[in-house]
């Protein structure tokens, strides 16, 4: 899938895709080939596969492929994250004709979802939609007939897979396994066994990954009921990792320990604090299994909340004895653990004003993380508040660090503010005028589209509430989770082009003004949305705590990428050392290599 090009990239301008309107060639339509692998592997037809009979379907029609869109590891039963509201967009403004697939499960596995999308595609935006191997005229009634015959077998695909996923989980648990098939930190399948994944694209993709051209995992009569077995390599460790936390050991210090020690998750990943206290919530090491009932799915969904985004052990209302061996015992998970974890819960809960007023603006300038807020001690008694490299906080060995006092930030600000203001009206940001009216048209793009899907959630409402509207419950949550999902992806996308429009604007000098005149007596909720107008980022490097040379500040109106480059040449040795020493890798120790 060499030609599969991301529409939210800024390649698509050298393609003319979201410039300037294509012009139809006289031999035929403009297409759009759309390939989608889902992560459920239902059909598992090569996105080259699936790309070589839709671009022999555009030939035969003598007609132009304007670009490979691809949806990979993507479900059809979800459209809020995928490219087709992208691809009918660019149909409405004239860049394409149509869309041609593989099939018609490609466009979608959910019917109602899919039809409304079709019905967009071809009436709204006057396009064309064919699939290469299912190719129906669905201009005429019966054509239309056997196309939504089609739709509504690929819906039905899905809910079978669906169901014997289900069933399979149900399984798993009456057997006492895990509910996925996936090896679970600090246990293996068995010790004996050799792992799948020792050939040269196995070890591109990364610790715990495999290619499928790699060889079946080995099984022996011992480990082919898929029972887990405590890692002796892990097991010491994570037995210590719940007796240190729960003695009353900082988490974050721990995490670098097992770091140092060697201790990766199954996928090569260094482990962070928030990482462990995820492990350790999980109760798998205490010999359980953990699931949400049913009662308590429909009830998130209600809600509009996910349940995976909590992974505290009072977020799960069923557990299950696994059959695999203890590495702690369940007394202490239960009476020790879970009363720490409450407490510690109650206590990290933000109070009101702890917020401080450079929260998020502040950056490591050697590795680019977002530095932290934190306190530290002075010699003489007493403490001061500090920001500190967000890396160094997590990780052991990926970057020096870097740390500053925030009176120091704080001062440099204040001194900076009155030097602006008696420089006079600031120049605008070099920003091309191609540029803004692209970005000024797809926020009236993302706007309309926001709107349609508001009006889209109450027609479903009155859909539902219609006795004769043929709406299940199951279909309107359902439904309704996809709209919402959709409309909140809009609105972070309006908020973005928002804050780049306002960015792009020169501030006037009365907001210097303004900060510098309320800089000593203001409260956080006034000054902080001042600051953020004229204040992009700030840039610390390694040196002396109270050294104001070691911060940039990036105005909103200033380009990055120059002031960093002139910025860099004035840095002392030591600082240029620390640069050498940053390594990322270890974070993602797969990151550079092409997955295959």
């Amino acid at each position: 899938m060499a030609n599969a090009i991301d529409p939210h990239s800024d390649e698509n301008d050298d393609k003319g895709i979201g410039t300037a309107p294509l012009r139809r060639t006289p031999q035929g339509l403009r297409w759009f080939i759309y390939v989608r692998v889902s992560t459920a592997r239902e059909v598992m037809v090569s996105p080259d596969i699936q790309e070589f009979a839709c671009r022999r379907l555009v030939e035969r029609e003598n007609g132009t492929v304007v670009q490979v869109v691809a949806d990979l590891d993507l479900s059809g039963a979800d459209f809020a994250h995928r490219k087709i509201n992208w691809m009918i967009d660019q149909i409405r403004q004239g860049h394409a004709d149509g869309v041609v697939l593989y099939t018609w499960d490609r466009f979608g596995r959910n019917f109602l979802e899919s039809r409304a999308r079709l019905r967009e595609l071809e009436e709204d935006a006057g396009g064309v939609a064919r699939a290469a191997t299912e190719d129906v005229d669905a201009s005429t009634d019966w054509g239309a007939y056997n196309r939504d015959q089609l739709l509504l077998l690929a819906e039905l695909r899905r809910k079978q897979i669906s169901k014997n996923w289900k069933d399979a989980q149900e399984q798993r648990k009456r057997t006492g396994l895990p509910h996925s098939g996936r090896v679970v930190f600090g246990y293996r399948t068995c010790l004996d066994c050799p792992p799948r994944g020792q050939c040269g694209p196995c070890a591109a993709k990364g610790p715990g990954r495999h290619c499928r051209s790699c060889p079946a995992q080995q099984r022996c009569e011992r480990c082919a009921d898929r029972v887990l077995v405590p890692d002796p390599a892990i097991a010491p460790a994570y037995l210590k990792m719940y007796e240190r936390v729960v003695s009353g050991e900082p988490l974050d210090r721990l995490a670098k320990e097992m770091q140092e020690r060697g201790i990766r998750s199954t996928f090569g990943r260094k482990i962070t604090g928030s990482g462990w206290l995820s492990i350790l919530d999980s109760g798998f090491a205490a010999g359980l299994c953990r699931y949400h009932s049913e009662q308590q799915r429909i009830d998130a969904r209600k809600e509009g909340r996910s349940l995976s985004s909590n992974s505290a052990p009072w977020a799960y209302d069923i557990w299950l004895q696994g059959n695999h061996e203890p590495i702690v015992s369940q007394d202490f998970f239960w009476n020790q653990y879970v009363p720490w974890r409450r407490e510690r819960h109650s206590a990290a809960k933000p109070q009101p004003g702890k917020t401080h007023l450079l929260t998020g603006l502040v950056f490591c300038a050697h590795c680019g993380q977002r530095c932290r807020a934190g306190v530290d001690h002075l010699r003489g008694g007493g403490n001061y508040a500090h920001m500190r490299c967000g890396s160094a906080l997590r990780f052991r060995g990926v970057c020096p660090g870097t740390s500053v006092a925030m009176h120091t930030l704080e001062h440099k600000i204040h001194d900076w503010l009155p030097a602006q203001a008696a420089a006079g009206p600031v120049s605008r940001r070099p920003v091309s005028q191609e540029q803004d009216d692209r970005q000024g048209r797809m926020l009236e793009r993302l706007s309309s589209e926001l709107a349609k899907e508001q009006q889209a959630l109450v027609r479903l409402l009155d859909l539902y509430e219609d006795p004769d509207g043929g709406l299940s419950k199951e279909d309107y949550l359902q439904r309704k989770a996809n709209r919402e999902a959709r409309a909140e992806v809009i609105r972070e996308g309006v908020r973005h082009l928002k804050e780049q429009l306002s960015h792009a604007a020169p501030p006037s000098a009365e907001i210097f003004e303004s900060l510098a005149r309320q800089w000593e007596r203001a409260d956080l909720p006034q000054l902080r949305p001042l600051l953020m107008q004229v204040v992009a980022k700030i840039l610390v490097r390694q040196g002396s705590r109270w050294d104001t040379d070691r911060v940039l500040i990036v105005p909103t109106w200033a380009d990055e990428a120059v002031l960093v480059a002139e910025w860099r040449t004035r840095w002392p040795d030591n600082a240029r050392a620390v640069d050498a020493r940053v390594d990322t890798s270890e974070i993602y120790p797969w990151r550079g290599h092409e997955l295959i």
